[in-house]
């Protein structure tokens, strides 16, 4: 193909192809583990644009579990939390339910905490810090292995 065909194809291609849509960002997922012989955790996080960040805590059926999650300074990010065999289905919404959760009694499996900003802040690229507690008590206390 010479250099003239080849520039031309190109040129096509560029125009009938839609323009291309940035990468949407990658969520981080982390772990929760606890120290041994503590029940509880506390993380610090940051999560900047569309990416948000997951934790994941696995607790035994009938154990308590609490999450706080405290945003620092003014922004608009807030958690969602799953129960386990729900990936999809949220339990708790931040946004409008608040900054606190608790299940009592917990299902057997792997809770998931999500760290997100509002689709305004995330449009602006805004940054969010904030903590996010973890307690798990009761039934053998502890995370579930």
């Amino acid at each position: 193909m010479t250099h003239r065909r080849l520039a031309a194809a190109l040129l096509f291609a560029t125009l009938i192809m839609p323009c291309a849509t940035p990468l949407e960002a990658q969520d981080t997922t982390v772990t929760v583990t606890c120290d041994p012989g503590t029940w509880a955790k506390t993380i610090k996080g940051t999560i900047t644009g569309d990416a948000g960040a997951n934790y994941e805590i696995a607790a035994k059926a009938g154990q308590v579990l609490q999450v706080l999650f405290a945003p620092v300074g003014r922004g608009a990010c807030y958690m969602n939390v799953f129960e386990p065999g729900a990936p999809d289905a949220a339990v708790h919404i931040g946004s409008a339910a608040g900054n606190e959760f608790g299940a009592s009694p917990t299902k057997a499996g792997v809770y998931r905490v999500q760290a997100y900003q509002m689709r305004s802040a995330a449009r602006r690229k805004q940054t969010c810090r904030y903590t996010v507690s973890f307690e798990l008590t009761g039934a053998g206390q502890g995370p579930a292995n």
